[in-house]
């Protein structure tokens, strides 16, 4: 009787010790993993096509065509690619270590401070609410409308609440595609100077009566450097008043567009985006000079 007992005590510990370690630590590590988790699918954040966001400030939808981020609310305009991949990249590395079922706001989401509404190439989207209160930590409360949780992240993550509209506008010439084919720049009455393609993948450069062919690939700096014009004071609309004297023209892998130049080259209207703004004269004045550079350098 004495060792049935023992064994029945010794069989009570062994339950307990095992109930323990299924509960108490299995389980655990179970739960803390599953803890560990993102908003998003595992194909996040390139199969995003679009954005929606609305703050206090603003409203403004982004979508992506053909690989391209374009500004179609409020105003449609050429996005800012390098501002919004980042966003995107550091949303997709930030994870909640906390998540629970949403029960009552004490965390500021009732209106909440921003909704994003993401929509992804396969037709899912996703939800999502801001709160107007921080956690420990600089973290911040995100409500995921979709499964009623909350998930608890850095406040890196809504970086997008901290700049102004003009922040998702492309900071440059907004130039369509990623292949420009050909440029050139007239006036009312001649062309100043042209880039285009000629045979053999070479590419011809002229100015005024003076004509060059070099290899594409020793012309592509050229193109490169027309993308560095930097915009300032970006207005939507008609300027008051405008007079276009120079036409930069450009032909692209995905179209054709114009920039009007006044005469001083001080200020550019875009028609086709219906845009105005300031620009360095010496932007436009400097693809002349780099031109001429290239025909100099065959009477040395």
């Amino acid at each position: 009787m004495k060792s049935f007992k023992v064994f029945a005590a010794l069989f009570t510990l062994l339950l307990f010790l095992g109930a323990y370690a299924w509960f108490g630590i299995i389980k655990v590590e179970e739960r803390e993993k599953k803890e560990v988790v993102t908003l998003f699918p595992d194909s996040f954040p390139d199969s995003v096509t679009r954005l929606d966001l609305t703050t206090d400030l603003y409203e403004v939808r982004i979508e992506k065509r053909d690989g391209v981020w374009w500004v179609t609310q409020p105003q449609e305009y050429l996005a800012n690619q390098e501002y919004i991949e980042k966003a995107f990249r550091i949303m997709d590395e930030t994870t909640s270590s906390h998540h629970f079922t949403y029960e009552e706001d004490k965390f500021g989401l009732e209106p909440g401070k921003a909704f994003y509404g993401l929509q992804f190439a396969d037709g899912l989207e996703k939800r999502v609410k801001v709160g107007t209160k921080e956690g420990p930590v600089e973290t911040i409360y995100l409500l995921d409308k979709d499964s009623n949780e909350i998930f608890v992240v850095h406040n890196v993550w809504a970086q997008f609440l901290y700049y102004p509209l003009s922040q998702f506008y492309h900071p440059g010439l907004p130039i369509p595609g990623a292949i420009v084919k050909s440029l050139s720049l007239k006036n009312q009455t001649a062309v100043a100077w042209s880039v285009e393609p000629a045979q053999n993948n070479m590419v011809t450069f002229r100015l005024k009566d003076q004509s060059k062919d070099i290899h594409k690939a020793n012309g592509l700096w050229f193109f490169k450097k027309v993308r560095e014009f930097q915009l300032e004071d970006l207005k939507f609309g008609e300027p008051d008043s405008f007079k276009p004297h120079w036409f930069l023209e450009i032909q692209t892998d995905k179209g054709n567009i114009t920039f009007e130049f006044d005469e001083k080259m001080q200020k550019i209207r875009v028609p086709s985006f219906k845009i105005f703004a300031k620009v360095n004269p010496y932007s436009l004045k400097s693809l002349g000079y780099e031109i001429e550079k290239v025909f100099k350098s065959d009477q040395k």
